[in-house]
């Protein structure tokens, strides 16, 4: 493998296998944990694929760990994605993982780049993980550039409430919303977010997410760069 897992650098691999629903069937999200057989695994398709991967946990045993997910839904569902991003190693990640997925001809993609209204974006002042930022979207619009399908919008809000409020508007415009589980700990966004970083799990925008009046029935995916 070309990660090279070991017993003191393992991986850990979600597995999602989407399966087009079938007539009034209901949506569902099959978790099959390692080495139990499922019997709700709604095709045979599912069962081949969890057992390849089962196979390929017990041959890499202690340095490959495998929790495949069997998500029952409608394929129309899953093809309007965005990604908030506010700054940080987590966003950047979320960043690479959006634009991978905007290649797929039925994804779209909306980046929603949030900015504080007063903030004046002065290079020489910037920190470096700004700059890293910075470079990391300019990058990515350029690389998207004749992708129609993607979308790149600034958004300016005057404080935390703002997010907050851009966070509820989101509604049911969106089925996935990628997001980066830590952001720029000195973005002053986020340290007026602070009292909403209740859940450690999801971060302060994805509790956002969790404790707000956001309305929408999106699917959270929230991204962590591995620590080297």
């Amino acid at each position: 493998m070309d990660t090279n897992p070991t017993k003191t650098s393992p991986i850990n691999l979600n597995i999602i296998h989407f399966v087009e629903i079938v007539g009034h069937e209901t949506p569902q999200i099959i978790s099959h944990r390692s080495y139990e057989r499922s019997s709700s695994s709604p095709n045979i398709a599912s069962q081949r694929i969890v057992s390849v991967f089962r196979s390929y946990e017990e041959k890499n045993k202690g340095r490959v760990s495998v929790v495949p997910y069997t998500v029952v839904t409608s394929y129309t569902s899953m093809h309007n994605d965005t990604l908030v991003f506010l700054g940080g190693a987590d966003d950047r990640e979320a960043l690479a993982y959006a634009e991978r997925i905007s290649k797929h001809p039925n994804i779209k993609v909306t980046v929603i780049r949030l900015l504080k209204k007063s903030c004046e974006y002065n290079l020489k002042k910037m920190s470096a993980e700004n700059i890293f930022d910075e470079e990391t979207l300019m990058d990515f619009k350029l690389r998207t550039t004749y992708n129609k399908r993607v979308t790149y919008i600034y958004e300016e809000v005057n404080n935390g409430v703002g997010v907050v409020s851009v966070i509820c508007e989101m509604g049911d415009k969106y089925e996935l919303i990628i997001l980066g589980r830590h952001h720029d700990e000195n973005s002053p966004l986020i340290i007026e977010l602070t009292d909403f970083d209740k859940c450690s799990e999801l971060g302060t925008i994805g509790d956002i997410f969790e404790t707000s009046n956001y309305g929408g029935k999106a699917t959270l995916l929230l991204m962590q760069q591995q620590s080297k």
